[in-house]
């Protein structure tokens, strides 16, 4: 597709057939020409979801936005729970695979998979206005906002001849110095925060970075519950609740229904557990929340979630989306690596940037 503005004028049997080919030709680059079971099963529950619902435009606007972005030289990158879509990533709108990160379709879909599609798209400060312009027609599809992330690492990729989508995330040097906190100029780390956050957290891996972004975006997960947690007893990050797909996951695994795991996930990432235990007013709504926080707390300790795990949902005002996180941690791990491996370029990337801002 040339132009995005013409997409509008595609009919709906177009666009539904280029996204399958689309997505089916990329699925089979990295898999297989007959996909794994789960693999295609998931691609299939997702393109149904889209084209029954209508949404496909929506998600051809958005992968037609990102590649332009890229053709100009510079990443995008998502916020939100769009990174929970596989479709999404087969059409390139993220850059990570939903599918290896075990994010769940229905934390961006709705149990349903009938939920409208909220696609939010970080573009470069300096190819915005003309990304815009080729959108105009179009551009109620999708939101679109400014920074200056992209245009940082095209710079980085400038001076090293080095992609940042080729970086690995496994790389110990990197990691190692998100576990130090050395990380003065990385991207959504640099605060006194969040230097503390690291200090404390005790991360091993990217995973456990992505947790670390999940519970400093959301309310009531870190302080006096996390922290503690971690401080006390010495649970591991990666078992805290810090994101709205791990919570999912957890209790899928502890065999509750699918359907039940999204139904309780969804209370606790609202801040409707914290309100059942913390009731003011003694409103309808509080004690409706109070009556079915019981009947899940009675779910959760058939199934044998942990106590501290419960108490740990009862302080949570706001969870977070991980597809969110995943792809904070990705940029911030990227501006990293150049950091550790190529200091003298990183810092006079780094310096020009913010002397201009």
């Amino acid at each position: 597709m040339q132009d995005i503005n013409e997409i509008k004028k595609l009919d709906k049997n177009t666009i539904s057939k280029y996204i399958k080919e689309k997505c089916y030709s990329n699925a089979k680059k990295i898999y297989e020409e007959n996909l794994p079971y789960d693999v295609e099963e998931r691609l299939k529950l997702e393109l149904n979801s889209i084209i029954e619902n209508n949404f496909e435009i929506k998600y051809l606007v958005a992968s037609e936005v990102a590649k332009k972005s890229k053709e100009m030289g510079y990443l995008s990158y998502t916020r939100g729970s769009v990174g929970n879509s596989f479709v999404a990533f087969l059409l390139e709108i993220i850059d990570f695979n939903p599918i290896k990160y075990h994010l769940p379709f229905e934390m961006f879909a709705g149990i349903k998979y009938d939920k409208e599609p909220d696609i939010d798209l970080y573009i470069s400060e300096k190819i915005i206005d003309k990304i815009l312009e080729e959108i105009k027609d179009v551009k109620e599809e999708i939101k679109i906002y400014e920074t200056n992330l992209p245009t940082f690492l095209k710079k980085l990729q400038d001076e090293t001849k080095i992609n940042p989508q080729d970086i690995d995330f496994d790389d110990k040097d990197t990691l190692n110095l998100f576990v130090k906190a050395d990380t003065r100029g990385i991207f959504d780390f640099t605060s006194d925060f969040m230097i503390n956050m690291l200090k404390k957290a005790k991360i091993r891996n990217f995973n456990d970075l992505v947790c670390v972004s999940a519970l400093s975006h959301g309310t009531g997960t870190w302080d006096q519950n996390a922290e503690c947690l971690i401080k006390e007893f010495d649970i591991p990050i990666n078992m805290l609740v810090s994101n709205r797909a791990d919570v999912m996951n957890y209790l899928i695994e502890k065999n509750i229904d699918k359907e039940k795991a999204y139904e309780i996930t969804e209370f606790i990432r609202k801040g409707r557990s914290y309100t059942a235990n913390n009731i003011f007013s003694y409103s309808t709504l509080e004690k409706e929340f109070q009556t079915k926080w019981e009947e899940y707390k009675e779910i959760l300790r058939k199934h044998h979630i942990p106590q501290y795990y419960i108490r740990s949902c009862e302080k949570i005002i706001y969870l977070f989306p991980k597809a969110h996180c995943i792809s904070i941690a990705e940029n911030s791990f990227r501006s990293a690596w150049y950091k550790v491996h190529y200091p003298e370029s990183f810092y006079k990337v780094y310096f020009e940037e913010n002397k201009k801002n």
